[in-house]
């Protein structure tokens, strides 16, 4: 991107991460959650088509995991494709529509969110069905 381009783009960018007001302070003062916004911001200052996130609500606290979590979804609801890595079912139930779960380096499930469960049955628990089934214990 040109330097016009990223001036261009800046602004609007961190105001909608609700940072701008911090824009000119080092980096090194951020906090952890500063920092997480920081690290979206540059993925996402040149428009791209698909993204890969590593655990990113990571040290935010509620308001920075909602914020997030809703500018997750508007670019999803914008065609946008985003692959995260998580530890927190609850995002995955709530951003994806697509899963693929690994337990021991294996991928022991891929396929839409909808049909991961069963009627009634909490995300969770199924998650802790499935790894389960695949170390080879035996349901209680």
């Amino acid at each position: 991107m040109s330097r016009r381009a990223v001036r261009s783009a800046m602004d609007p960018l961190l105001d909608k991460l609700e940072i701008l007001h911090v824009k000119n302070r080092p980096i090194g003062t951020y906090s952890k959650g500063m920092k997480q916004r920081i690290g979206l911001a540059l993925a996402l200052i040149h428009d791209p088509a698909t993204l890969i996130l590593d655990e990113p609500m990571s040290g935010l606290d509620p308001i920075g995991r909602n914020l997030l979590k809703n500018i997750i979804l508007d670019l999803k609801a914008k065609g946008k494709t985003i692959f995260f890595s998580t530890h927190i079912l609850n995002d995955v139930e709530v951003l994806c529509d697509r899963i693929g779960l690994i337990h021991q380096g294996r991928l022991i499930y891929c396929g839409g969110i909808a049909g991961f469960g069963d009627i009634g049955e909490s995300f969770e628990n199924r998650f802790m069905h499935l790894i389960q089934t695949s170390e080879g214990k035996k349901e209680p």
